[in-house]
């Protein structure tokens, strides 16, 4: 909501000359191979690891009839729980300082 609101995507601010010079001394330039090959593996990296635990799940099916299914299951829905809930914090997190860096500090 914050990039929407302060304009940030736009073409004039993400320009090269347009960006304040803390976030310009701070940017890492990779050469332009060497970050497409991170960029797609770490994309397939990323794919892999999630397609291997889909098949963990796919491997406990079977074992609906054992008596520790149920803490295995368990298991699952906690990762899954802890999963979202950092992916959440680690998206909303940085935003909410900033608003609250702006709203006390903008009024000083």
């Amino acid at each position: 909501m914050q990039k929407v609101t302060h304009k940030n995507c736009s073409e004039t601010t993400n320009s090269p000359s347009k960006r304040p010079p803390f976030i310009q001394s701070k940017m890492i330039n990779f050469d332009k191979n060497h970050s497409i090959f991170l960029e797609y593996g770490y994309g397939f990296l990323s794919v892999f690891i999630i397609s291997v635990l889909s098949l963990a799940g796919f491997v406990a099916f079977p074992l609906m009839k054992k008596p520790y299914y149920k803490y295995l299951n368990a298991f699952f829905t906690a990762l899954a729980v802890g999963t979202l809930f950092a992916d959440s914090s680690f998206e909303l997190f940085p935003v909410v300082c900033i608003i609250l860096f702006q709203y006390f500090f903008r009024s000083v």
